[in-house]
């Protein structure tokens, strides 16, 4: 009867030292995306970046320096 004590102890100690495990891994792993309200495209070329990345002029976005010059010079 102890045996079985035993053995059923140490099943239910690993099981939650599995769940354990896989919680704080599985926080650690997740990336962070953007929210889709987050993100802008660039009025040159049409790619979509985050806004916090992105540059701005006169309510316009631009993915680089490059793109602003382009734009301004057209």
């Amino acid at each position: 009867m102890n045996l079985i004590r035993l053995i059923l102890l140490g099943l239910a100690i690993a099981i939650a030292w599995h769940f354990i495990k896989r919680r704080l891994h599985r926080s650690d792993d997740r990336p962070t995306i953007p929210h889709q309200d987050d993100m802008v495209r660039c009025r040159h070329c049409g790619l979509f970046l985050p806004r916090e990345n992105a540059l701005q002029q006169d309510g316009r976005y631009y993915c680089s320096v490059a793109h602003r010059e382009a734009d301004r010079d057209s």
